[in-house]
């Protein structure tokens, strides 16, 4: 899974400090075993020219069998950095693969509607998750 979700900044803001991020997911092991990781990036993105301005990575988590849903708390540090009307600011979500007979969904739906159907399978499903996936992001507000 490799994701890009970009902010596009009308007018010139400043962005800097610690950037704080949740991401809920699920993972499902359908058989034997398997480890995975998250890696986060964020990038100033001016045309077609990337600039990273940190990263983080977890730790690799074990697969368990069946689906077990969960989600993570992180933080990056940035530098002061401006934007300028136009530059995006853009949060990449990277997750390696866990092996055959093994999934890892993200979830990032804005209007946080439960998951009510099996994502495997396309059965119902009877679990509750919160999947509204957030980043907030320190801006300086001139006053």
């Amino acid at each position: 899974m490799d994701l890009d979700f970009d902010v596009t900044f009308m007018k010139p803001i400043t962005a800097g400090g610690d950037v704080i991020f949740t991401i809920p997911f699920a993972t499902y092991n359908a058989s034997g075993s398997g480890d995975f990781n998250w890696t986060i990036k964020l990038y100033k993105v001016v045309g077609v020219t990337e600039t990273q301005l940190g990263s983080t990575t977890t730790n690799n988590e074990s697969l368990a069998g069946g689906w077990t849903w969960r989600s993570w708390t992180g933080k990056i540090t940035i530098p002061t950095t401006t934007f300028k009307g136009g530059e995006i600011l853009r949060f990449n979500v990277v997750t390696n693969d866990p092996g055959s007979n093994k999934y890892i969904n993200m979830y990032h739906d804005p209007a946080n509607r439960s998951v009510t159907t099996d994502p495997v399978s396309g059965g119902a499903f009877s679990g509750v998750l919160n999947v509204r996936a957030a980043i907030n992001v320190p801006l300086k507000i001139d006053l």
